[in-house]
């Protein structure tokens, strides 16, 4: 009786956060997903790869950019689930998922920033991400400077690391984290942001 007064509850809530802040695509505003099937159809998958970070999309695309634009302000709840299942499909694709020896880890924000933004969209992709994958994620690395960015790590002595960052941009932040990484031990980095800025 009272499971199924639980159930009902939580349906209506549902039903009724549904009524007034409908799910709507991020790129066209159908209603029912967050990226409806033709928008995510309009995605362009980069192919011209750097050797070290693997990056799945250009932040020029103006889909990409209200993603990203979205995610960093957390205006819509779930995308985080979105990116990691775009990260998902862009390695299934070219059969490059990782190995289910490595764990997946995240490139951290400064602590008075992750404060005011509340979350940290690296982390939120990427734990996503490792669900998807049955995967475990660590939280590995810590950003103890802005400007210049320096990042310290935690002993990583032996790890196999996927390292997952939102959006690379010309300071190459994530590889000042592959570095950080491999001082503290790593036996192997591979990074992987979902867009790229340049």
């Amino acid at each position: 009786m009272r499971q199924d007064f639980k159930l009902s509850t939580q349906r209506l809530n549902h039903q009724l956060l549904e009524m007034l802040f409908p799910t709507l695509c991020v790129g066209c505003r159908e209603y029912g997903m967050l990226l409806c099937k033709n928008c995510w159809n309009t995605i362009e998958f980069l192919e011209d790869q750097d050797k070290e970070i693997l990056t799945v999309c250009s932040a020029r695309q103006p889909l990409i950019k209200k993603i990203l634009n979205a995610l960093n302000c957390q205006l819509i709840k779930g995308l985080d689930v979105t990116c990691a299942e775009i990260l998902f499909k862009f390695l299934l694709e070219r059969q490059q998922l990782p190995p289910e020896d490595f764990v997946i880890s995240f490139v951290p924000i400064h602590q008075r920033k992750q404060t005011i933004q509340g979350f940290n969209p690296n982390e939120a992709i990427a734990r996503e991400f490792a669900r998807l994958l049955n995967m475990p994620t660590l939280t590995l690395l810590k950003k103890t400077r802005e400007k210049p960015n320096v990042y310290k790590a935690c002993d990583s002595e032996g790890f196999k690391i996927l390292l997952i960052g939102l959006c690379l941009e010309k300071d190459m932040e994530i590889k000042d984290c592959v570095e950080a990484l491999k001082e503290a031990g790593a036996t192997e980095v591979l990074s992987l942001t979902f867009a790229r800025d340049f």
